[in-house]
């Protein structure tokens, strides 16, 4: 809805001229004097044809919004390349609703809606002349305010490559790396290296972060934007998943959060792989854990004993195979086996089953994987999530199948 200027009151005489600009928003000006809007006649009446025609742009500036510029993060001449990558960066991650953006981008990549919008401003800036100083100083804070806020959206997307793993896993209950160590948020270095010396390789990493100044005041800013502009339903659903957390193998413990802290990808790459060999070999199902009963088992093998020259792992197994009677299963274990490329697909769901199955109690354990993802950087907006009173029940390798169809599907490319 377009927003119509109010005239003020005429009890205010002309002073000298004095520019109040942002740092962080050089084409965004309010005039520091008052002017009778009896003389600014011409200039209210361009402003309220530019309230007709773009009530957006004229909405969003006299709300406080910084310049379109500022909201891309350009300047004036930015190539189009420049201005696309900073309109991709933005619809990442950003305070600014994702119909600003657009705007922004849609008008500074057409010369013509540029060179409108650049009239605008001037304009814009006689206006102000015309404001009471409460109005203007409102004006002016809630300018300062959106941009204090959008610098703190700018660092938490610059951290998101880095502490992308920690991120993803933070509704699900990640703990703390205050409280993996057993201390504070007031330790002091020495303390924390102190505390870190037990050699294992989470411990060695968490210090490579806490002991570090500049790397710890990222990690409490990551935290510190959550508590201020995460929503309260996805803190409940880490009390929600804190359980599972202090309940968990201390082996998967740790190597779960080490992964999220190393290698950020990790819980997509291997969910993409493990629904990669489960579509392709729906056979397996039943040979794979918790089932005793294994491809190796069938055929008398240890899987220890397959390592070395492929020609000797081949004849190992045909070894095996051919004091056996030839059963559906044994063929299939065979054929398999035989296979290099097979074989070490399967070895590989054998080796990593345990933490899948882990992820699956976390990601669909009763609260909507998509809804929490979304409420903090999934599609990377901030947004309402909702919970669901069911109670978890052990997974299958079916729920696990539909789990990785779910977030495959949701993951951004």
């Amino acid at each position: 809805m377009s927003k119509k200027i109010k005239k003020p009151p005429f009890n205010k005489k002309p002073g000298k001229e004095q520019e109040i600009s942002s740092v962080d928003d050089p084409y965004w000006k309010v005039s520091g004097i008052f002017k009778d809007p009896r003389w600014m006649g011409r200039y209210i009446q361009k402003f309220e044809e530019f309230d007709e025609d773009y009530p957006l742009w004229v909405g969003e500036l006299m709300e406080g919004t910084p310049t379109l510029y500022c909201v891309l993060g350009v300047t004036k001449g930015a190539s189009e390349e420049e201005i696309e990558n900073a309109y991709e960066r933005k619809m990442k991650l950003s305070s600014y609703e994702n119909e600003v953006i657009m705007e922004a981008f849609e008008v500074l990549s057409d010369p013509e809606l540029q060179k409108e919008y650049d009239k605008l401003l001037l304009v814009f800036r006689q206006i102000t002349k015309c404001l009471p100083p409460v109005s203007k100083a409102d004006l002016i804070e809630n300018h300062s305010a959106n941009i204090q806020t959008e610098k703190e959206y700018s660092r938490m997307n610059q951290l998101f490559t880095t502490y992308k793993g920690f991120i993803e896993l933070f509704p699900y209950g990640i703990p703390d790396l205050y409280d993996v160590i057993g201390l504070t948020k007031r330790s002091t270095i020495k303390q924390i290296k102190r505390k870190c010396r037990s050699g294992s390789k989470l411990f060695n990493k968490i210090y490579t972060i806490l002991g570090n100044h500049s790397s710890r005041a990222d990690y409490d800013f990551i935290n510190y934007f959550f508590i201020k502009y995460i929503n309260e339903g996805i803190f409940e659903s880490r009390d929600h998943y804190k359980e599972k957390w202090d309940n968990m193998d201390s082996d998967l413990y740790e190597k779960m959060i080490f992964n999220a802290l190393t290698d950020p990808d990790e819980i997509k790459q291997s969910i993409i792989r493990f629904s990669e060999i489960m579509n392709q070999n729906q056979d397996w199902k039943q040979y794979l854990p918790p089932n005793k009963k294994t491809f190796f088992s069938i055929l008398g093998l240890d899987h220890s004993m397959l390592s070395g020259d492929k020609k000797e792992i081949e004849k190992v197994i045909r070894g095996k195979y051919r004091f056996l009677e030839k059963t559906p299963q044994v063929n299939l274990a065979y054929s398999m086996l035989k296979n290099a490329s097979q074989r070490e697909d399967y070895l590989w769901i054998i080796e990593n089953s345990e933490i899948i199955k882990v992820y699956g109690d976390l990601f669909f354990s009763g609260i909507d994987h998509t809804e929490i993802q979304s409420g903090v950087m999934q599609g990377y907006e901030i947004k309402e999530d909702s919970q669901s009173e069911e109670k978890y029940t052990q997974m299958t390798f079916d729920d696990i199948m539909e789990m990785v169809e779910k977030i495959v599907g949701n993951e951004p490319n």
